[in-house]
């Protein structure tokens, strides 16, 4: 329902003291009168909401450091599993599906780096060479994630005991 002024965005709203809301004033009459309340009826407009766009408005996100697995290798390699949980078959200098029953699209070329970042779906991402990004290995259709990474990856050393004297140095 509308204030009468035209416009649907900023309505009138009636609040009882149990928390229940009104759009009509009629309606919150008759649950005035049925349960025998004091005219409690305040009047309450909503404010328009308003679409925040534009730089100033944006959040900047830090920049996570996904985690790391070893990346796959061609042959004489162990193939890697394919979604389906079939050991991948070496086809065309890459790694395919070997379900010859309904397939998964799992196509995964071997990276040129020894480490490959996990999706947000927690599987191993694929670099994609034309993007030069590290991507989600499966197609949102198929229950894939978002995950794009272009940013160089920060490889990092397993932790090293340190001495006293070299922590009291630093």
């Amino acid at each position: 329902t509308s204030d009468g002024a035209g416009s649907n965005s900023c309505r009138n709203h009636y609040i009882s003291p149990a928390g229940l809301i009104f759009t009509s004033l009629k309606k919150a009459f008759r649950y005035s009168a049925a349960e025998a309340k004091d005219a409690w009826l305040a009047r309450h407009t909503a404010i328009p909401k308003e679409s925040r766009i534009g730089k100033e408005y944006q959040a900047e996100l830090p920049s996570i450091q996904p985690r790391l697995v070893p990346s796959v290798r061609p042959p004489p390699a162990v193939p890697p599993r394919c979604f389906c949980n079939f050991p991948a078959v070496w086809l065309r200098k890459r790694w395919w599906c070997a379900s010859e029953d309904h397939g998964c699209n799992f196509e995964v070329i071997p990276p040129l780096f020894e480490m490959t970042p996990i999706c947000l779906c927690n599987m191993p991402s694929t670099w994609v060479q034309r993007n030069e990004a590290w991507q989600c290995a499966r197609i949102p259709s198929a229950g894939g994630c978002s995950f794009n990474h272009t940013d160089e990856l920060q490889l990092t050393n397993e932790p090293t005991l340190q001495t006293v004297d070299s922590i009291m140095r630093e």
